[in-house]
């Protein structure tokens, strides 16, 4: 390879992989800075993952093909630059999963690094496996984690945006991604079930939440913490006892009127053949392969639970949603932490609040993982809330007690929460909102006493002269959040809406105002406007933008992209206009074929987008915005981005069929124009031959989809000298050029 070809493939992975890669990533230590400065030079804070990438770019650059490196020198600087930039890749799939796919390797880079490095790099990847889904839950905070387990092993999943529908254990699924050692970053859209749909389905919630749960519950501790915090008599007492009114199987026959209980048996303490650690999984294969040697039968429950002292992992409590695992960590001295785990089991996700300010609801708000001030998957210590009993099959579902859908005006009756000594329903429920696909989003109302379990709720708070409303989306059970009823104060104890206070949702239509709350029931007024009471719900629109993938101008030129909006506002609502707004980098400017987008709900309608790059526009990545905002109300909105790379050379290259001729042949020259280390379709090229003698014969042609363009010319004897022949070639597509050249002598 030339110099003049070396250095541009090196130059152009540069400008490839620069800053457009800024990533926010963990800090580094400071011993392996020291020990590959040299190497390295700045690598430290966002920018470091993007030095790193470029290097790699920059090698694999150099290289012909997967053979040992033509350096055999920088084989060892390879090797730790290749280690430390998997070191960080790895550690940034925890904290910014879209970021890793922004930032991996383009397939045309990877196939050039030596095969021995392989296991430091990204893989794209398609996979088919049975999900496995953990709820993880701190004292503080909690998270879902997401596995797929198949014949290939475990592999945890990352998803740059969650995934819409409900994700249970036990689900199978096809994923494609960038895959990270045993991890892999889902590509958005791309997760599909194997076997029918990840929408909810309300008839899948009722499996297995009823009668007797049969739960083995196994007491085990490591060789390097060897205590025993409680006894087989205190697990079982904490569990299993009907007499202990705070026990786990009592909680679970009062909340379910009934209908379903806990059973089983405890085993221990075993000493498992490893140290204390975070390896759940690990600790469950363990624990079961302990109590099997000592006789237990493992068949003879469906459920199961490890018990363990506590540990430095930061959570409680971990729990399989849909699964039947629980693991325990240090806690089973209160009943809260197993049937928090348990109700996992069941799926339920946690119980969450919506904070938004100083409104009930709003366009900004945000979550907190376990506000629910009274539900068990929250913050309380009480019933699930009735969204979650209904999901169960508690509430609502054969000859348990019901929920009323409240559709007109009217003053309507709950019946308390428990005791269950009067009869009606436990709660009603409003259809809030339907967005463009059919998902539907409900008001649940519901009257709690001070009693059971709901006990540990405060004597001085409104619940218990109010009522506790929460708004839940049906198709996605994890966006189940109780509502802020006083959100004008910061009280803890004011979340109800106390009698006589009205609460009027303007986009509905409908207020709703308790009349009376007590022992014996609540009654609650509600009225709706005189228009119908089916709901205009506005939410912000979808944006998506083609094409996605980087595209590559030459400063001083122009790209088209062309930007779709999707109004998802519900179908009773009026046609709504969205401005169609790019934002670009200082210096760009763009021309917008149909700013304003006026759309019925549920339709899509397209404009272009033409941008300009300045002349003086460096060469490397840039992002390119585009948002969508309601004209009306700016509040709903969608936006999304591109990126555009600027570079200012082809790369060329060419080569004789034969290194010499004689002068009754023809010679052909075969020029390869490329972009990006990738073939380039389109280019002009323009080929120029100077004979020995010094006089030149000029030809064009296309580049083809291969990116090659031939030159072929017939000698004349008479004519044409024997000597050295040179031919230059020139290519240019979008104002960006590159040259090449190569030769050969005639005989």
């Amino acid at each position: 390879m030339n110099n003049k070809l070396r250095n541009f493939w090196v130059g152009l992975a540069v400008f490839l992989f620069s800053l457009c890669f800024a990533i926010n990533g963990s800090d580094v230590s400071s011993k392996s800075l020291e020990r590959n400065k040299d190497f390295f030079g700045k690598s430290s804070g966002k920018d470091e993952l993007s030095d790193l990438t470029v290097k790699i770019a920059s090698f694999s650059a150099r290289r012909k093909s997967k053979n040992p490196l033509e350096d055999e020198q920088s084989t060892d600087s390879f090797a730790e630059l290749a280690e430390r930039r998997y070191e960080r890749l790895s550690g940034l799939i925890e904290t910014d999963a879209a970021e890793v796919l922004r930032v991996a390797l383009p397939d045309e880079i990877l196939s050039r690094i030596p095969e021995r490095y392989d296991a430091f790099f990204e893989k794209r990847e398609q996979l088919e496996g049975e999900l496995e889904v953990i709820s993880e839950c701190g004292e503080e905070d909690g998270r879902t984690l997401y596995y797929l387990n198949n014949e290939k092993g475990r592999f945890s999943l990352h998803f740059a945006k969650q995934p819409e529908g409900e994700l249970l254990t036990g689900a199978r699924l096809n994923v494609k991604g960038v895959r990270v050692g045993e991890a892999v970053v889902v590509e958005e859209n791309s997760l599909q079930a194997a076997v029918g749909n990840l929408e909810f389905d309300a008839a899948a919630a009722f499996s297995n939440t009823f009668g007797e749960q049969k739960l083995l519950v196994l007491l085990v501790n490591f060789q390097n913490n060897l205590s025993q915090p409680y006894t087989i008599e205190q697990a079982n007492d904490i569990i299993f006892n009907t007499a202990n009114t705070s026990s786990v199987t009592n909680y679970y026959r009062e909340a379910s009127f009934g209908q379903t209980w806990i059973t089983g048996d405890t085993y221990g303490w075993f000493t498992l053949p490893m140290n204390a650690g975070c390896d759940y999984a690990q600790i469950a294969s363990r624990a079961k392969q302990a109590a099997q040697n000592a006789g237990v039968n493992l068949a003879n429950y469906n459920r199961y639970m490890y018990v363990y002292p506590a540990n430095s992992c930061g959570y409680s409590g971990l729990g399989t949603l849909g699964g039947n695992e629980t693991w325990i960590v240090g806690t089973l001295t209160n009943f809260r932490t197993p049937i928090h785990e348990l109700g996992h089991n069941l799926g339920l996700h946690h119980a969450k609040l919506l904070n938004c300010g100083t409104s009930v609801l709003g366009s900004s708000c945000a979550t907190d993982e376990y506000g629910h001030s009274v539900d068990i998957m929250g913050g309380g210590r009480g019933h699930f809330h009735s969204f979650h009993k209904e999901r169960l099959g508690w509430l609502n579902y054969g000859s348990m007690p019901t929920v009323t859908t409240v559709t007109q005006s009217g003053n309507y009756f709950i019946a308390p929460y428990f005791p269950n000594n009067v009869s009606g329903p436990k709660a009603l429920k409003i259809l809030k909102s339907v967005d463009s696909q059919g998902r539907k989003t409900w008001y649940y109302i519901e009257s709690r006493r001070k009693s059971g379990f709901d006990s540990s709720i405060a004597s001085t708070s409104n619940l218990l002269t109010g009522l506790l409303f929460s708004l839940n989306q049906e198709a996605s059970p994890q966006e189940n959040n109780q509502l802020d009823m006083n959100p004008q104060t910061t009280s803890t104890l004011d979340k109800a809406l106390s009698v006589n206070q009205t609460y009027t949702d303007d986009s509905l239509g409908v207020s709703i105002t308790p009349l009376s709350v007590g022992d014996s029931g609540a009654t609650v007024s509600i009225t709706f406007g005189s228009s119908s009471p089916t709901p205009c719900s506005q939410t912000n629109p979808t944006i998506s933008v083609s094409p996605s993938a980087t595209q590559w101008i030459g400063a001083g030129s122009s790209f088209t992209y062309t930007v779709t909006v999707t109004n998802n506002n519900s179908s009773n609502c009026a046609n709504t206009s969205f401005n169609v707004q790019p934002t670009l980098p200082a210096g760009w400017s763009s021309v917008v074929g149909s700013p304003i987008l006026s759309l019925n709900s549920g339709a899509s309608a397209s404009t272009t987008v033409q941008i300009f790059a300045p002349s003086s526009a460096a060469d490397g990545f840039y992002t390119i915005g585009f948002a969508a905002v309601d004209y009306a109300a700016a509040s709903y909105s969608a936006s999304t981005s591109v990126s555009c790379a600027v570079y200012s050379s082809l790369g060329v290259s060419a080569s004789p069929a034969q290194s010499s001729y004689t002068r009754t042949q023809t010679a052909t020259v075969t020029a390869y124009v490329k972009a990006n280390g990738s073939p380039l379709a389109g280019a002009n090229v323009t080929f120029t031959m100077t004979k020995a003698n010094g006089s030149r014969v000029t030809s064009s042609a296309v580049s083809s989809a291969d990116g090659s363009a031939v030159f072929s010319y017939k000698f004349n004897k008479k004519q044409d000298p024997a000597g050295t022949y040179l031919v230059s070639v020139n290519a240019s597509l979008n104002g960006v050029s590159g040259n090449g050249s190569t030769s050969f002598t005639v005989k």
